[in-house]
């Protein structure tokens, strides 16, 4: 793993040192797609190795390529890194700003493993916000989507009735602890394993029950 990594950080370098050097005329087509590519796959091992100001950096950084080159799939995976990477940071709104970017072209029926992911850290996000009150109605449109797309598993089923019912009776922090830790019980390691898999659901469940930031 470290050697691919190394390989990975000597091939983005070389490709960013090529792509600096390319007049602004050139720098499209195929060489913008290789270059995107390489760009979210190095992005992508900086959130897994927790560097998330210098994901967020080269992001950022990234943003006026983005409008040059749109590609549905290269979209969708770049919100779904600047997602994990505002809401690593705390910036939940900056976080939610990036999953309905990422919901405005559901219906493209492009990488569905993203989409379904999003559907799911939106209640979460929602949750974080402290938008309690929409959270019934956003379920119901969350597990119409799963049914609709055959993927409502028994552990998608738990987590949207957590966030849909099981949160509206916990009326003190100790109730909604205990429904924490019983949806961790019941549903964590599964929904990581099926929808969740880069976004670790166990620590941010483990957060809410600590009291910590994520």
């Amino acid at each position: 793993v470290l050697r691919k990594d190394k390989e990975l950080i000597s091939v983005f370098n070389k490709v960013k040192q090529f792509m600096d050097s390319l007049p602004k005329k050139q720098q499209s087509g195929n060489v913008l797609k290789t270059y995107s590519d390489i760009t979210c796959n190095y992005v992508h091992y900086l959130l897994s190795s927790l560097n998330i100001m210098e994901a967020l950096k080269l992001s950022e950084e990234f943003q006026t390529s983005i409008k040059k080159y749109y590609n549905p799939e290269f979209f969708l995976v770049f919100h779904f890194n600047l997602f994990l990477i505002h809401f690593y940071r705390d910036d939940h709104h900056m976080a939610l700003r990036q999953i309905n970017h990422i919901l405005n072209v559901e219906k493209s029926g492009i990488r569905p493993d993203i989409i379904r992911s999003a559907k799911i850290l939106n209640l979460i996000v929602h949750y974080e916000l402290g938008n309690e009150e929409i959270l019934p109605a956003l379920c119901k449109s969350t597990a119409h989507y799963f049914e609709k797309t055959k993927q409502l598993e028994q552990a998608e089923k738990t987590v949207i009735n957590f966030f849909g019912k099981t949160l509206l009776k916990a009326n003190t922090r100790q109730k909604k602890i205990s429904a924490i830790k019983e949806l961790k019980k019941e549903s964590g390691s599964e929904i990581t394993q099926q929808t969740l898999k880069d976004f670790d659901f166990i620590a941010w469940l483990d957060s809410k029950i600590q009291d910590r930031p994520y």
